[in-house]
This record gives C-alpha cells, structure tokens and sequence, in this order.
C-alpha cells in the first residue's frame, strides 16, 4: 500500500469515528394542532444509550395523554412514543429504550396518544 493510500485510508478511519455520533444534535419546539410548545431539547449518546433532554427552556401548554418520541422528515414515526411527558415546563431527561434508535430520527415530537396527533416538534441538527 503506497504512502497516499496509507494516508487515505487513515483519514477514513477517522471521519468514521467522527460519524458515530450520527442522530446527537438539538433543537427548538414549534406548537402543532392549535398547541404551544417552545423551548429547547437535545438527543444525546452516553455510555448508557440515548437520552433526550428538554432543557430549562422547555414549556408546553397543556394536552390529555402527551408523550416523548421520535419522527422523521415531518411526520412522526409510530411505536417511537417512550415515555409520558412529565412535566410541562423545565428541564427532564428520558432514557431511550434500547430498541429505538434515536440516531434514525431527524425530529423529537410531543405526541398525544389519546388522539393520535402532534403537539409539539423539534428538528434536530447537529
């Protein structure tokens, strides 16, 4: 292998590292349906799996049945609804269970199970 291959070869190794993290980013919340949501959220890899953090920021006003999950490209993606909300305001963090994987999504949703419509999305970004 010449010295250009050799060197190629280590940049690959390297940017393939830097793209592990693929999915971390962070967002802000729009309301949907008539909702207000706002405030900040991130998606994070720990040692322990993904996490999603709604930051100080985070306020939302109010719906029956609201839930933490995951869409992509504008429309939520069924079966990735976690965990209830909370909380309406604050900071929170929610572990995402091992079966979803957070870095094949592009949005973090609050999600009303009981009528099966949005209310509050983020795009995540790096």
């Amino acid at each position: 292998m010449g010295k250009t291959a050799t060197i190629l070869l280590a940049a690959l190794i390297a940017l393939s590292g830097a793209t592990a993290s693929a999915g971390e980013g962070s967002g802000s919340f729009s309301g949907v349906n008539g909702h207000q949501a706002t405030g900040q959220v991130a998606v994070v890899r720990t040692a322990d799996g993904w996490e999603v953090r709604l930051e100080d920021s985070f306020s939302f006003d109010g719906a029956p049945d609201p839930w933490v999950g995951f869409g992509r490209s504008g429309s939520f993606v069924p079966a990735t609804d976690f965990h209830r909300l909370r909380s309406n305001t604050g900071a929170q963090v929610y572990k995402v269970p091992a079966d979803i994987d957070a870095g094949a999504y592009d949005e973090v949703y609050i999600w009303c199970r009981r009528y099966s419509v949005p209310l509050g999305v983020a795009r995540i970004t790096d």
